[in-house]
């Protein structure tokens, strides 16, 4: 919306705190999110404020023509006034939205707006200021353990780089290089993997799937630097296999010494391991898969697949090889990038040569 509004967002937040008008205060409320940019449309100004089009056309006109003094004392001619949301409280309600729990709907919203803080306002109010206002909208929610250890997890991302200077120095004397990956397996099977399908409205979306559960164990791990990346296909993931993955891994990489993240499966923790001089595990805090961005990797393989029926194994295992062979280093370091784990290694090994 094309208006040029002089005063700057400090000052119209002052007037909005001060001012106890309802008439001033939305049309304060008005110029204050256009400033700022909490709205910049006027279908989003209109929204947020319950007025019509050319009611926001004509404020915005008035505004130019009138200046501040003058927009704020025209005349008002009939009409509801609408609760304007106090500043303090949108601005509360934006820290809460910038949290991980948030609110499960708009009506959540609205109801603690009105318990919590007195004001009573239209659904639609509440919808166009988290949406348009706020640009909060309702997504997927990511479960987490209720085993899991919120300290823990913290103190496992800023300490991280005193484990990696513990064996830097070390082992740098007998290698090439340090080299920090982050490693995890997965199931692929023939059973369709399902994902969202864009349609327009009111068409539902279908596709063919495969029920049958036969599959494969992949092992995976993806330097968090360059992205390079080492995958093994094994029948099952247990003891065998992973020791048959990290023998492998060390044999294609032997001239480097590479710290291994892994969360806490029986099969990572096992003492009948016989892990290679030149690999080190480092276990995340239990019940965290977050905390390992390679489980974004199985997303999003398992994306690319969707939708698609394969007869045999094989023809699944041939799908899933073409996947990563195509996507490149570039690809894999931008899916588990963690400014964390990065941050980590460029301070526990500062002081050292690569």
């Amino acid at each position: 919306m094309d208006i040029n509004i002089i005063e700057t967002k400090e000052y119209l937040a002052d007037l909005l705190y001060g001012e106890n008008d309802k008439r001033k205060r939305e049309r304060l409320q008005f110029l204050y999110w256009q400033k700022s940019g909490l709205a910049t449309t006027r279908s989003q100004l209109a929204a947020l404020l319950c007025k019509s089009l050319p009611t926001i056309t004509a404020w915005a006109r008035r505004y130019q023509e009138l200046g501040l003094h003058g927009f704020l004392g025209m005349d008002y001619k009939g009409g509801v006034h609408l609760r304007i949301i106090p500043l303090s409280v949108i601005e509360e309600l934006d820290a809460r939205l910038n949290t991980a729990e948030g609110f499960g709907s708009f009506a959540e919203i609205r109801a603690w707006l009105k318990d919590g803080h007195g004001v009573d306002v239209a659904y639609s109010t509440v919808h166009g200021l988290v949406k348009y206002g706020l640009n909060a909208s309702p997504k997927v929610v990511r479960p987490f353990s209720e085993k899991q250890d919120p300290e823990a997890v913290e103190e496992f991302e800023k300490t991280l780089a005193e484990p990696l200077a513990e064996v830097a120095k070390p082992c740098l004397a007998r290698y090439a290089a340090v080299r920090y990956w982050v490693q995890d397996e997965s199931r692929f099977s023939l059973k369709t993997v399902l994902r969202r399908r864009i349609t327009k409205s009111g068409v539902r979306p279908r596709v063919k799937t495969k029920s049958t559960r036969k599959g494969y164990s992949l092992y995976g791990a993806v330097e968090v630097r360059t992205g390079d990346h080492f995958f093994h296909e094994g029948a099952r993931m247990n003891t065998e296999g992973f020791q048959e993955f990290i023998d492998r891994f060390s044999g294609k990489y032997p001239l480097d010494f590479h710290i291994m993240q892994v969360d806490n499966a029986k099969f990572h923790t096992t003492a009948k391991l016989a892990l290679p001089d030149n690999v080190m595990l480092l276990y995340q805090p239990p019940y965290s898969p977050e905390e390992n961005p390679i489980e974004q990797v199985w997303g999003w393989a398992k994306g690319r697949i969707a939708g698609e029926i394969f007869e045999t194994v094989e023809h699944l295992k041939e799908r899933v090889n073409e996947i990563i062979a195509d996507a490149g280093n570039a690809v894999f370091k931008s899916i588990i990038h963690r400014e964390f784990r990065l941050f980590g290694i460029s301070h526990g090994w500062q002081a050292f040569e690569f």
